[in-house]
């Protein structure tokens, strides 16, 4: 790694600082090098900056030095690209605010097309079917789905978009060496070894109340456009559209119910001059795609346990609940629960509203 992107990481890891002030800092002492050996006075008297923020820049000198966090990166297996590196995303390099560098493991997908996913956590079984079917659909037309890996909306469309057999980014609000939710390792693994996932957070920073907004930003930014399946009216979804908004992609919401509450966001957004989608095929023509399915990949076989395998077994296409299924099967609550657990996350399963579950079509 050289020099100056070492001080680019040890910069980009004091996450105290916003992204502005990090662009500033870089501006105004002409490389993250020359902020690293410029004293307080120095800083002080070339920007504007409270004595709070100085302090940390100061006491991350010596707390954190940039061969900490090189070798911190070098322990979790990822890799580091800076804003100066020829692969550092373009679309994600002209918003306002990007982020100074990139932690990624897995490989950036090259596909031409990505269009980001979001919405509600709490989604009803209306927006996961909805969001991994247009997911499946995008990215057999090569074009590659972006989302948080957060619970509900994000993790239907990366199952879409594996079970499609296509490319898939999440975009972490937790160092790279985190996985939130923590039931999602599987889903992270199976990412990694299909497209990638990423963070501007180093290594041993934990998910808090502005990691998650703050990284919304570059969920849209690496993003033709922002697709929004389910949105309640405050839902956090609506930080990623602002941001698209203000980074000049476009915008598309999925009508819902207009008696749910987990709509009104997204039926607002229309109100307001969204793009209606309903269906992926939308998509295709908004862009000029011509309509084109790949061959879906084979999927490997399952590894499943004998408790696993024994549930799996008494699944079908049709919606069975947790009762029916601990009937079927003879096992405790607790135990079906488990091998239900798993099998979502191998991606064999899926689970709709009501806890009830369906094989993964």
């Amino acid at each position: 790694m050289n020099e100056e992107k070492l001080y680019i990481m040890w910069l980009n890891a004091i996450i105290e600082l916003n992204p502005r002030q990090k662009t500033d800092l870089i501006n105004a002492f002409g490389s993250a090098k020359a902020v690293f050996e410029a004293n307080s006075h120095d800083i002080k008297s070339t920007i504007d900056i409270n004595s709070d923020d100085l302090y940390k820049i100061i006491s991350y000198k010596t707390k954190e030095p940039p061969e900490k966090h090189y070798e911190n990166m070098l322990k979790t297996g990822s890799r580091f690209i800076s804003y100066l590196d020829s692969d550092y995303p373009y679309l994600l390099s002209e918003i306002p605010c990007k982020p100074l560098g990139l932690y990624i493991m897995g490989e950036m997908p090259s596909e031409e097309y990505k269009i980001a996913m979001v919405g509600s956590r709490r989604c009803t079984e209306y927006g996961s079917t909805v969001s991994y079917n247009i997911a499946k659909k995008l990215v057999q037309n090569d074009i590659c789905i972006v989302s948080g890996m957060a619970e509900g909306i994000d993790s239907s469309s990366h199952c879409g978009a594996l079970d499609g057999g296509g490319k898939t980014i999440a975009v972490m609000g937790t160092g790279i060496d985190e996985c939130y939710p923590k039931y999602n390792r599987k889903l992270r693994d199976r990412i990694i070894e299909n497209g990638c996932i990423l963070t501007e957070y180093p290594p041993g920073v934990h998910g808090t109340p502005f990691t998650f907004p703050r990284r919304n930003r570059i969920i849209s930014g690496l993003s033709q456009g922002v697709i929004v399946v389910e949105a309640a009216k405050r839902s956090g979804s609506l930080i990623t559209i602002n941001h698209a908004l203000d980074q000049g992609r476009d915008v598309f919401a999925v009508p819902g119910n207009i008696t749910s509450a987990h709509s009104i966001g997204s039926n607002n957004m229309i109100k307001e001059g969204a793009e209606v989608l309903l269906s992926a095929d939308d998509i295709l023509d908004y862009y000029h795609i011509k309509k084109t399915v790949k061959k879906i990949r084979k999927k490997p076989e399952l590894s499943l346990d004998k408790s696993e395998r024994s549930v799996y077994d008494y699944i079908d296409l049709v919606p069975q609940s947790i009762e029916e299924l601990a009937v079927k099967t003879g096992m405790e609550t607790s135990e079906l629960q488990s091998a239900l657990t798993m099998l979502e996350l191998e991606g064999a399963v899926q689970k709709l509203s009501g806890q009830r579950y369906v094989r993964s079509q």
